[in-house]
């Protein structure tokens, strides 16, 4: 494969990132080159909890696990990531450290967009803010619900409603 088309193909998977979506082509490709592919094997460290950010990952090829690490050593898992998707934008639009650990489930190919890259770009780039400020908006309001759940429903009431929703 030659630069060109690499770059193309790196183009296609961010423009299917949600924050990446309603970027020009001109943009996109300015982003695209900035990307770093990394690859890991399965059991290997991708971010590790309370690191400096590097910058946003998005898996173009395996499966992840992200957790919280308790000080007793116990795991929470938090979610699994897969092909098309972004993770740690936290942290890039915050300045905090890695908000949890990620963890490649087996082989995986991950492009990092460098933080400042991405800030820059927001500066610039006025749909992918837009983006980012839903996206985050969207995590919020997903927290909340979980949150109002823990809080105020028991576990069956919990339960019946995932039963109800894996039905659908």
């Amino acid at each position: 494969m030659d630069r060109d088309e690499a770059l193309q193909n790196t183009a296609r998977l961010l423009k299917a990132v949600s924050y990446f979506s309603d970027m020009d082509a001109a943009a996109l490709d300015l982003v695209a080159q900035s990307a770093t592919r990394r690859v890991y094997d399965a059991g290997q460290v991708i971010l590790l909890e309370g690191e400096p950010c590097e910058g946003l990952h998005v898996v173009e090829r395996g499966w992840l696990r992200v957790v919280k690490i308790g000080l007793d050593g116990r795991e929470q898992v938090l979610q699994t990531l897969g092909p098309g998707e972004a993770f740690n934008a936290i942290s890039v639009f915050t300045d905090a450290p890695n908000q949890a650990t990620v963890t490649a489930l087996e082989t995986s190919q991950i492009w990092i967009v460098r933080r400042a890259v991405l800030l820059s770009m927001l500066d610039e780039h006025p749909e992918l803010a837009r983006q980012v400020v839903k996206d985050l908006a969207g995590r919020v309001m997903h927290l909340m619900r979980m949150v109002g759940d823990l809080s105020l429903h028991s576990v069956e009431v919990r339960l019946a409603r995932l039963l109800l929703q894996g039905a659908e």
